[in-house]
């Protein structure tokens, strides 16, 4: 099964970073949950996080093109009357981001050591898309400091709850094919998309383009149910 982890993407910049495919595709097993590593590697550290080629997203393009200018104007217009002043207006921005989208209520001390604002940005969005992710995937799941140190760290618990709540629930399927639509059809009931973006991540895709797919529409979800929170610092 293709990494759930690897489409929870960065919108604030730009489109979702490309991935290599996993080299199998198939559903957790319950031989699944001895995983010990993927062919797919998340950086491991903040600032490195959406620096590769990225690739338009294949199921949601116009969405996150819109979501992605309006997310970027939200910010700026925030935080207009500090533009004079790049420090001011870098501290804008993290107040902004912080008032919009640290549900986690985490985000805001554990990104706080990044001096640079894109990798600030990407810990402050990335991270607590992340955490709400797992968070709706098991709302009792243990969620350490230590994830909130680089998005390889949240992508590891974000595999761990998936594979293993996905082992469990789907326990009693007997062939390949029963496993896969159930552990699908379990992470979507989890996650609990609109059903406008839901749609749009059929069955009749194959499973790493259906994670795919399910990744980019909880990240836009997400994000445009939390940009219109607070305004930062600039009133």
């Amino acid at each position: 099964m293709r990494r759930w982890s690897a489409f929870l993407c960065l919108l604030l910049l730009a489109a979702c970073q490309a991935q290599t495919p996993a080299t199998s595709t198939e559903a957790p097993s319950r031989s699944a949950s001895s995983e010990t590593s993927s062919p797919e590697q998340l950086p491991g550290n903040w600032g490195e996080l959406g620096k590769e080629d990225k690739v338009p997203s294949k199921y949601f393009a116009g969405e996150v093109e819109k979501t992605r200018d309006r997310m970027m104007v939200t910010l700026v217009g925030d935080c207009y009357r500090q533009m004079q002043d790049q420090p001011d207006f870098d501290r804008c921005l993290r107040e902004d981001l912080v008032a919009k989208f640290d549900e986690s209520g985490q985000g805001r001390q554990k990104c706080a050591r990044l001096s640079d604002l894109d990798a600030y940005a990407t810990c402050m969005v990335v991270g607590n898309v992340s955490y709400d992710f797992v968070r709706r995937l098991d709302a009792d799941a243990k969620i350490d400091d230590v994830i909130w140190d680089s998005p390889r760290a949240f992508g590891d618990l974000i595999d761990k709850v998936a594979i293993s709540n996905a082992v469990v629930a789907c326990g009693g399927e007997t062939t390949e094919l029963g496993a896969t639509r159930c552990a699908f059809d379990w992470v979507l009931s989890r996650v609990d998309l609109p059903e406008r973006l839901a749609k749009k991540c059929a069955p009749d895709l194959v499973s790493h383009e259906r994670t795919a797919c399910i990744g980019e529409a909880a990240t836009l979800r997400f994000i445009e149910e939390h940009l219109e929170r607070g305004t930062g610092t600039s009133a």
